[in-house]
């Protein structure tokens, strides 16, 4: 079934859990793939992009590695060089900063419930930059409000 797509489409674009499902998907085809693009999009590490790209361009095809991390950035495209394995780096050095945000986040409010604070009091905190800590990003409309 990969054989068919990637060598009728001309260019495939691939988004799965990790590089162990691509590989299911497409390591098995030995297929020569010479005027075709696979595009993959799925998270994994630079490593694992590398390996892509290699068996991608051992069958004659070309390879892009990228990655979509918010749904702002779907229109915007960022070429990051020669090396298939930056877009991973960037991907999960990106993942890390978002993690940790989060984290931070919960582990202040955590901090601040022993002491009773409601929610609303929790909001009020400034961030480094000015703005405050719990304010809905623009365009999400909380749950509770109607």
């Amino acid at each position: 079934m990969a054989d068919g797509a990637l060598k009728t489409g001309g260019l495939t674009i691939i988004c799965v859990t990790d590089y162990e499902v691509v590989r299911e998907l497409l390591g098995a085809s030995d297929a020569e793939l010479h005027g075709t693009t696979l595009i993959n999009l799925t998270s994994g590490s630079s490593a694992q992009a590398r390996e892509a790209a290699r068996w991608t361009e051992q069958r004659g095809a070309r390879y892009l590695d990228g990655a979509v991390s918010t749904l702002n950035v779907l229109g915007t495209v960022t070429y990051l060089g020669a090396d298939h394995g930056l877009a991973s780096l960037y991907d999960v050095a990106g993942l890390a900063v978002m993690w940790s945000v989060l984290n931070a986040w919960l582990q202040g409010t955590a901090l601040l419930r022993t002491a009773e604070r409601r929610r609303r009091d929790v909001r009020g905190i400034r961030t480094a930059d000015g703005s405050r800590c719990g304010r809905p990003a623009a365009g999400i409309r909380r749950a509770d409000r109607r």
